[in-house]
């Protein structure tokens, strides 16, 4: 098992079989995701429905370089920055395409 000294979560990132010994990873958390797609579907008007996004990020076989950060009351790894704020980052290229907005 991993221990933070910084205040991120322990999580199992892998376990090769059942007798096998896991694999820890740390993690920092997002405590403001469903927050995160309703201000997606409210706020930016980018999905209709919420389940709209699962479907939407389904629909492509990679992030494309796009990534949205949630951070918007602040930011909890690795270290707690409650001046943190949101961004979606992108990197459009030729095989960007709608569901990449």
């Amino acid at each position: 098992r991993v221990q933070s000294t910084h205040g991120l979560a322990t999580t199992i990132a892998f376990q090769m079989g059942p007798s096998s010994r896991p694999t820890y990873a740390l993690e920092g958390s997002v405590a403001v995701a469903g927050a995160a797609v309703k201000w997606l579907k409210n706020k930016m008007r980018l999905v209709n429905r919420v389940a709209e996004v699962e479907d939407e990020a389904a629909a492509v076989n990679t992030t494309g370089d796009v990534y949205f950060v949630p951070a918007f009351s602040g930011l909890y790894a690795p270290y707690w920055r409650k001046d943190a704020r949101g961004c979606l980052c992108v990197q459009y290229n030729l095989w960007s395409n709608a569901v990449h907005h």
